[in-house]
Formats: C-alpha cells, sequence, structure tokens
C-alpha cells in the first residue's frame, strides 16, 4: 500500500516557512498581487530568479511603466 504523503525529509524541504499570502509568478501582475497584499506576510513562488524567468522580460523587455501625457 503506498502512503498518500510524504515527510519533508523525504521531499528534501530544508526549511519551512509560514505566510499569510503566497504569490506564484514575479512578473507583472505576480508583482501587482504581492503590492496589494501588503501589508500581511507575502511570499513570492518562483520557478528561477527574479527578472531571469517567465513571460515578462521577454514581452516587455523587463520593464513595465506608464510613459507620456494620455
Amino acid at each position: 500500500m503506498r502512503k498518500a504523503w510524504r515527510s519533508d525529509a523525504e521531499l528534501g524541504v530544508d526549511e519551512v516557512v509560514t505566510t499569510e499570502v503566497v504569490v506564484v509568478g514575479a512578473g507583472a501582475a505576480g508583482m501587482r498581487a504581492a503590492l496589494a497584499a501588503s501589508p500581511r506576510s507575502v511570499q513570492l513562488l518562483t520557478a528561477g530568479a527574479l527578472g531571469a524567468t517567465g513571460s515578462s522580460p521577454l514581452a516587455q523587455g523587463g520593464v513595465a511603466a506608464a510613459m507620456g501625457s494620455g
């Protein structure tokens, strides 16, 4: 019979973090969600280093800003 769960040691977990909000993704939408969730405790969950993975750097050159007068 197989176990339905695994221990932290079996999963290779080094640290357990307690937070109020988890945001998956650190692109423009993820960063906006993290800012909207403050001042609560927020953790960003990303597949790689910030700015190095995902679609936002490719789509926007890494910059999301309002420009112009109108």
